[in-house]
């Protein structure tokens, strides 16, 4: 079974369910023109988080940032983290529970172009793949050493070069893309988690256009992981894909964070192995912390405990896991 977990910082559901905003842009532009991998990846599975529309999806908040929403999103609890800076880390993540439950290092991968990611990681030292920003994670130790691949190696040592958008370590979208479909062919993980931020920086600085041209990069990253999907599927391996944001926007498009409530609206695609396609009677209002819970019940892995723990959207799931643990059913 193999799981690709793809976030795109700070992208809206509006751009994505209903076309380039006419605000924004002065020609008018169906989804299916903006995002047409993510409108068939929506065709396939289920949707959450459609602009007027259930069933809803949110960051918990209370400041709709990034870092809070990304550590919601692989912890499945309420973040005690609610700045970019916090030191705070989860005590597990799906990161975590994947290499509990007997998963090969090799196979567990976590590649951002935003440096900051990795403090949404567990403080544990780890064996997983993890590449964040241009020198965050220990990928060029595991390249070098448990992987012994070269063209991994290559690529992340290749990550430092040219700046923008972001500042300080981060990764410009296109080297986090190259080096994670490297890693996705090359390895065929059991869990894969990408995150791209060239929206959310594009979105700070007001050029709707830019921020477009990056969300239709990202888009073109998710057809090319639809392909390896369809390969693995071809070898009789399930895969299911889940793609969703760390946050929303405000009103005016520029902000996001506790000033701007609106901007906790998020949104999820999912398709794939063992995901319901289509049917929404069982949807109702959730949490970024809920797609953890969602992602481990599909692999069979133990849960976030707790009050603050996210459960497993029912909805989302074909069918759920019978008392011994086996799946009633898959794609």
């Amino acid at each position: 079974m193999h799981v690709v977990l793809i976030a795109l910082d700070g992208v809206r559901a509006s751009d994505v369910f209903e076309g380039a905003d006419p605000r924004w842009l002065d020609t008018e532009r169906s989804p299916q023109e903006v995002v047409p991998n993510l409108s068939m990846l929506a065709r396939e599975g289920i949707t959450l988080g459609r602009p007027g529309q259930s069933p809803g999806l949110s960051a918990s908040g209370p400041n709709f940032v990034s870092l809070p929403g990304y550590t919601e999103l692989l912890s499945g609890r309420f973040s005690e983290c609610h700045s970019n800076d916090c030191s705070t880390r989860p005590e597990d993540t799906l990161i975590d529970w994947m290499l509990k439950d007997g998963t090969r290092a090799s196979k567990v991968g976590v590649i951002a172009s935003w440096e900051n990611l990795e403090r949404a990681l567990s403080p544990r030292p780890t064996a997983a793949f993890i590449s964040t920003g241009r020198h965050g994670g220990n990928a060029h130790l595991v390249a070098d050493t448990e992987l012994g691949s070269q063209t991994l190696a290559a690529l992340v040592d290749g990550a430092e070069a040219p700046s923008g958008p972001g500042h300080h370590d981060y990764r410009p979208d296109s080297y986090t893309i190259e080096l994670a479909l490297a890693y996705l062919a090359e390895q065929e993980p059991r869990f894969m988690f990408v995150g791209l931020g060239d929206t959310d920086e594009h979105a700070h600085a007001g050029d709707y256009e830019a921020y477009l041209g990056a969300l239709q990069r990202a888009d073109a990253f998710v057809g090319r992981v639809m392909q390896l999907r369809n390969a693995w599927e071809a070898k009789g391996e399930p895969t299911a894909i889940f793609v969703t944001t760390d946050h929303g926007r405000a009103d005016d498009f520029r902000s996001h964070g506790k000033d701007f409530p609106e901007s906790s609206a998020v949104w999820l695609i999912a398709a794939g192995a063992r995901i319901n396609a289509g049917s929404r009677e069982q949807l109702g209002n959730y949490a970024l912390r809920d797609v953890a819970p969602t992602i481990a019940a599909i692999c069979e892995l133990p849960q976030a405990q707790g009050m603050s723990a996210g459960a497993p959207i029912a909805g989302v799931l074909l069918h759920s896991p019978t008392a011994s643990g086996s799946w009633l059913a898959s794609r």
